[in-house]
């Protein structure tokens, strides 16, 4: 079962994005280049090189106009800016928000969108008419100028083909 399946019957059954991370998680436990931090929360903050990750979903940032959310997105991460203020002082708040959830990478002030894992699922296919080149965001992190380079990594053969051609 590939994974935008295993994801639609998730759904489908509610058991949710969590289970699906502990199960990949598990896949992967053999390498031991790979680690995974599953947060108990609907968002994550890490500290990389002494700078915030403020790490969610993203699935309550609202939609945009073609596919990326701009206008939401800066919404969203002003208003965990001032959530985590609110929280507690020794929380405060972050450098960079990374979210995730509408499959299109982009990269705007201090907001990292992480591409899709999956091309596309048959939800996303048939419903939204959105897809594409599986890509997650890779990053250095300096520690004393936060990230210092990008590169965005396939997660599929260039040149595979996922839907038959009839000739």
């Amino acid at each position: 079962m590939e994974t935008s399946e295993v994801e639609r019957v998730a759904d489908k059954e509610g058991i949710g994005q969590r289970t699906l991370r502990t199960a990949r998680k598990e896949l992967l436990k053999g390498n031991k280049r790979i680690s995974f931090h599953i947060s108990e929360s609907w968002f994550q903050l890490v500290d990389v090189e002494g700078w915030r990750f403020c790490v969610v979903h993203g699935d309550d940032v609202g939609p945009g106009s073609l596919g990326i959310p701009f206008y939401a997105a800066f919404k969203s991460e002003q208003r965990m800016q001032e959530l985590l203020k609110n929280i507690e002082d020794e929380v405060g708040g972050f450098d960079y928000f990374t979210i995730a959830h509408h499959h299109t990478k982009a990269e705007f002030g201090n907001i990292i969108m992480n591409g899709a894992w999956p091309p596309g699922s048959e939800f996303s296919l048939k419903r939204l008419q959105r897809g594409g080149v599986p890509i997650q965001k890779m990053y250095a992190v300096h520690p004393k100028y936060g990230i210092t380079w990008r590169r965005d990594v396939q997660l599929q053969e260039p040149k595979a083909k996922s839907v038959r051609v009839y000739r």
